[in-house]
This record gives C-alpha cells, structure tokens and sequence, in this order.
C-alpha cells in the first residue's frame, strides 16, 4: 500500500512525463498566479471512495490489518495556447494535450509504474472541450476526468477480549446472570 502523498506523486509523474515539453503541470487551487499556456492543472475530486468490504487479518498478539479497495478521481484541465501560436509555434491545443494523456493508459510501460506506485485505472476517460471566454476571448481547454483504485490497509491494535458478561430477560422467565472468564 502506498501513501496518500506516494499516490500524488505517482499521478504528478505520469502527468508531468505524458504532455509535451513545454507544457507546465500543476496542481488546482495553487494560491500562485496562472502559468503561461499551454499548462495542464491536476485535481482529485474525490479522495478515497470505499468500494466493497473491508478485510480483517490478524498480524500478531492484539494487532490486525483492515484493509479494502478504494478508489480516486482526478479531473485533469489542460489549458492550451491561443489559436496563432498552435499554428506558429506547432504547440498542441488543449483536446490534443487530454488526448495525450489519455492514450498514455495504452502504454504497457506507463500502465507498469502505475502498478508499482499502487494505482490502477479504472475508466477510459472521455474529452471534453471545456473552452471558455476570457477577458476578451475564448480560452482553448479541455477535461478529463479518470478514475484510479489502490489499496488502502491500515494497522489496528483491538485488544484482547478477558471478560465477557450477558444478561437476558425473557418475559415469565426466572432471571440469571452468566459470567464467563476467558483468560
């Protein structure tokens, strides 16, 4: 299992390693003002959705793993330059740039460090052209949103169980109360 922030850079990575050279990854909501075009912003929406029963294993003494499958989505917006300098400078618009990384998942390579960073897709995402007006023009981007499952397995000490005491009362039935010791 790896770690919230091992995750995060698994995704930082292969975002970064799948986009052309001269675009910029960054994550959503970075509190810095926007980088020059083309540049791609990562964002999980969702973090950790549970999906099935968790398992319980026993380690040793009074410790178990829980553990299940969980999944994340993470929206991905590329932002591509204007029109003029996709022509002039050959630099892809932003559908090409989600394509991209899209088509990324038909790569046995990218699809094995994925796997060994503890992540798996889930969908075949879909891009959408998201363009829209911006101070006095129209801004090139497009979405995706792509769905990964890990593992998530966390260590839990439950205690030993000494004493275990049951009372029931049943109507017209005489009272008793059982003690049972289990050391």
């Amino acid at each position: 299992m790896s770690s919230y922030l091992e995750l995060q850079d698994a995704i930082w990575s292969w975002a970064q390693e799948n986009v052309p050279p001269q675009c910029t990854v960054i994550w959503d909501k970075p509190n810095v003002p926007r980088p020059c075009e083309p540049y791609v912003t990562l964002n999980l929406i969702t973090v950790s959705v549970k999906t099935g029963q968790d398992s319980w294993q026993y380690i040793s003494g009074d410790d178990f793993r829980i553990g299940g499958q969980r999944t994340m989505t993470l929206s991905v917006i590329a932002y591509g330059p204007n029109l003029e300098e996709q022509i002039n400078q050959e630099i892809k618009p932003a559908q090409q740039i989600c394509t991209d990384l899209r088509d990324s998942f038909e790569n046995p390579l990218v699809l094995e460090r994925l796997r060994k960073n503890g992540l798996a897709v889930h969908n075949e995402p879909t891009v959408q052209d998201i363009s829209a007006l911006l101070e006095s023009g129209f801004q090139d981007r497009a979405n995706i949103d792509i769905t990964f499952g890990y593992a998530h397995n966390q260590r839990v000490p439950v205690g030993i169980i000494e004493k275990v005491e049951g009372e029931a009362h049943l109507e017209g039935a005489k009272i008793h109360s059982i003690e049972i010791d289990i050391s």
